[in-house]
Order: C-alpha cells, then sequence, then structure tokens
C-alpha cells in the first residue's frame, strides 16, 4: 500500500540515525548523466555541442552504447570516455533542500549521513557538488567496503558505528534498498519516481520485504521533529 504525504514528520533525538541513498535520492541522477554528457560533448565537438549532446542523451534514452557510438564516430577510446564520466566533477541541479535536511537532523540532536553503491570518486564528487560533504556524519561507498546494498554488510557497519541508535533509511530502489534495513529493523522510506528515475521501481517481488514501510514524494516534504 503506497502513503503519500502532504508533509511527515520525523521524531529525531540523540539517539536516532538517518541514513539516505545518494542517487535518485538526495538529487536525481538523470542530472549527473546530463552533466556528464555536457562536458563531454564540449569536449569532443566544441563548435556543435548541443547537437552531438542531444544524441548521445536520447541513445541513452533508448539503453544503447552512447559511448561506443562516440569510438565508432568520433574515434575516442571508450575506456577514456567511461573514466571521464565516472571522474567529472558535475553539476546535479543543486538545490539546498538536502543541506538544510541534514543540518535540521543534526540540530535535533540526530545523526545523518550515506549509504550508497558506486566508485568512490565518483560518489564522492556527487556529495561535494550538493554541498554535503563537510556536513554528513558518516558516508559508507561500496566501492570502499567491497559490499554493495544487496549485502547486509554496509548496513550491519552503520550499525556498529552507532549502537543502541533508532535508525531509517531514505532510498528509491526496491531491488536493493530496503530489503536488508527492513530485516534490521529499521523504519523505511522510498521516494518515488516523478519520471525522471533512472531505475524502474515497479518490480515484480515475492516479499513485501523488499518495498518501503512509506513512500513519499520527494525530499521536501520532510518535517523534523525533537
Amino acid at each position: 500500500m503506497i502513503m503519500k504525504f502532504l508533509y511527515m514528520t520525523i521524531k529525531i533525538n540523540h539517539n536516532s540515525v538517518i541514513a539516505f541513498d545518494l542517487d535518485d535520492t538526495l538529487y536525481k541522477e538523470v542530472n549527473f548523466v546530463r552533466s556528464a554528457f555536457t562536458e563531454i560533448a564540449k569536449e569532443i565537438q566544441p563548435e556543435n555541442w548541443e547537437n552531438l549532446y542531444l544524441n548521445m542523451f536520447q541513445k541513452f534514452k533508448e539503453q544503447r552504447d552512447v559511448f561506443g557510438f562516440l569510438e565508432e564516430t568520433h574515434g575516442r577510446y571508450k575506456n577514456d570516455l567511461l573514466s571521464k564520466y565516472r571522474q567529472h566533477k558535475p553539476s546535479v541541479g543543486i538545490t539546498k533542500i538536502p543541506q538544510e535536511l541534514v543540518i535540521s537532523i543534526q540540530a535535533a540532536g540526530g545523526k545523518a549521513g550515506v549509504i550508497t553503491d558506486g566508485r568512490v570518486i565518483t560518489q564522492t564528487n556527487k556529495i561535494k557538488a550538493l554541498g554535503l560533504n563537510d556536513l554528513l556524519d558518516f558516508i559508507i561507498i561500496s566501492e570502499a567496503t567491497g559490499h554493495d546494498k544487496k549485502d547486509v554488510h554496509n548496513f550491519n557497519v552503520l550499525q556498529e558505528k552507532f549502537p543502541g541508535h533508532a535508525f531509517t533509511y531514505i532510498a528509491d530502489n526496491p531491488r536493493k534498498d530496503f530489503y536488508h534495513p527492513n530485516d534490521l529493523g529499521w523504519q523505511t522510506i522510498g521516494i518515488l519516481d516523478n519520471g525522471s528515475h533512472i531505475h524502474p521501481q515497479y518490480i515484480p517481488l515475492q516479499s513485501e520485504n523488499y518495498m518501503p514501510k512509506f513512500w513519499v514524494t520527494d525530499l521536501s516534504v520532510f518535517k523534523i521533529s525533537s
């Protein structure tokens, strides 16, 4: 059952730990794709980068091999383009909502941070672009730990870091985000796709444990109280 909220109050005290997913939770992942494609298109075809960007993005939406296309048509090595994509410093459509939410959680006595899958340099650049790197109490990235969210390991790491605390995970992907937090007794909250998410949310599953306890439309619905 989907629960929709105009606002959702989260009670925070010194015993609270709020963990966020990164992609399509704290920002829209498609904005990272747009940022990287823009940078690459400007480098390859500076005089007419807009048309190349549109071609790249269309192929991305069609789930085609964008960097294979660039290798064939522009003589750029695919692996070099992938490295540029992953390592570029993104413009990700920054709003102040993630920063304000983290600050509000901490002001009420709680801890706030990120559990995310991905490469360290890629995810760290995104966190910096969001202005969160100096605010977060913890950052757990799958490449650094050797475990992604299909494994319970990273969630256990956080529990060991803050023993005896109450945990909430806010994320978006039912394939991997909520199963282990649900199993550990955490509160789980999903961010509904507004049509721009990279990964589909409707997935036939055998267990309701893959789904969050609540769904909300976006981060702006959260109100923090102590």
